[in-house]
């Protein structure tokens, strides 16, 4: 389930600083915004995947898109065995592998 967490706190925020940097705001200033404290984020996953966005977008958190993918199905087939609805799941299951296939 903390994997499941990871993945959808990584993929938020590099589309968040997507979105940024697309429109002409510094990527590295959003961040910093988000993740210094005291702020909404200011934590190790945001903090770190979010620097390595910000450094390199091609050597960014979840490029490797395998991985989270495995940990997102695994999420969703647990949740399936007790028949609860994964809508973000399947969201972030579908979106990984629509990159893995860009890729």
């Amino acid at each position: 389930m903390g994997n499941f967490l990871i993945v959808s706190a990584g993929q938020s925020l590099r589309e968040a600083l997507s979105v940024a940097e697309n429109n002409g705001v510094d990527p590295k200033a959003v961040l910093d915004m988000l993740t210094t404290a005291p702020t909404l984020f200011p934590s190790p996953i945001y903090q770190g995947h979010g620097k390595r966005i910000v450094e390199d977008t091609q050597a960014a958190p979840f490029r490797q898109r395998k991985i989270p993918l495995k940990d997102v199905s695994l999420f969703t087939k647990t949740a399936q065995q007790v028949e609860l609805s994964t809508p973000i799941a399947h969201l972030l299951s579908d979106l990984l592998r629509s990159d893995e296939a860009r890729a």
